[in-house]
């Protein structure tokens, strides 16, 4: 087969394929709630997804076998199996609302004292602890990538048994004030992409007025910007029931799909 020669491309398809990219700001991160008491008293599904500032979407990789006997001077690579991280960071801002403050750290401080049971005792001679089982302490946690319009595709990342296996030191100083940030780490087996679409029926602030028929454009190329024909008038007839786009000079009804001249 023959190399691909380059093909002129017109300014109108770069438009449409490069000047819409997706941007990394536009995210949100759901981790489900535990159904555990001692963790649930701590847990706001609005205020982590809120909070997490920052994130990675996961990467993969094929793990694979060398062979070198097929081919002289040739090393060759073969898939056995697909290879996955074994965890993601995802980063807080700390919380702080009067006495409600603190609960992006006090829910992950309790999450992971109930997966080593402990018992929180002042005795430190007498310390102890005993591990939950796995299907105790692991969810499914989701992060979702869209854009600022909810238009198109959105990517879900869904996080099979997922738990926190560490939350990173939180500096503080006296120095110039910043924002308390908070790092966990958590581990997962594997993940999964799903995408679906979404749309809205029109752009944020535009509302059919009560009364007015929401009546569309037929799928018709003279409806085009360079097509000539005005903005559409909606007449209703209420004794003959009868809608018909009204345009100078000529009427259209979307009934038949005649044009009719005007009257004279």
């Amino acid at each position: 087969m023959p190399a691909p020669k380059p093909q002129p491309v017109k300014m109108f398809q770069v438009k449409e394929k490069l000047l819409r990219p997706a941007l990394t700001s536009n995210f949100e991160c759901y981790i489900p709630r535990t159904n555990i008491g001692e963790v649930d008293q701590y847990y706001d599904t609005q205020l982590l997804s809120l909070s997490c500032y920052e994130t990675a979407l996961p990467g993969s990789s094929l793990l694979t076998n060398e062979s070198t006997d097929d081919f002289t001077g040739i090393t060759q690579r073969f898939v056995y199996r697909k290879g996955y991280d074994q965890s993601i960071d995802l980063n807080f801002y700390v919380d702080h609302r009067d006495s409600q403050g603190y609960k992006v750290i006090l829910f992950f401080e309790s999450w992971i004292r109930y997966i080593t049971n402990d018992d929180n005792n002042n005795d430190k001679d007498n310390f102890n602890y005993r591990v939950k089982y796995p299907d105790q302490y692991r969810k499914d946690i989701y992060l979702t990538k869209f854009e600022r319009d909810f238009k198109g595709n959105v990517l879900t990342y869904k996080f099979l048994k997922s738990y926190p296996i560490a939350m990173s030191s939180m500096p503080v100083s006296y120095q110039n004030s910043d924002l308390l940030r908070c790092r966990v780490s958590f581990n997962y087996d594997r993940y999964i992409v799903e995408t679906n679409s979404q749309s809205r029926e029109s752009e944020p602030g535009q509302i059919t007025p009560v009364g007015i028929p929401d009546v569309g454009f037929p799928e018709n190329p003279q409806f085009g910007i360079d097509s000539g024909i005005q903005t559409p008038i909606i007449n209703q007839n209420p004794l003959s029931n009868r809608r018909t786009f009204g345009t100078q000079p000529n009427q259209i009804n979307p009934g038949s799909g005649n044009i009719n001249p005007p009257v004279q």
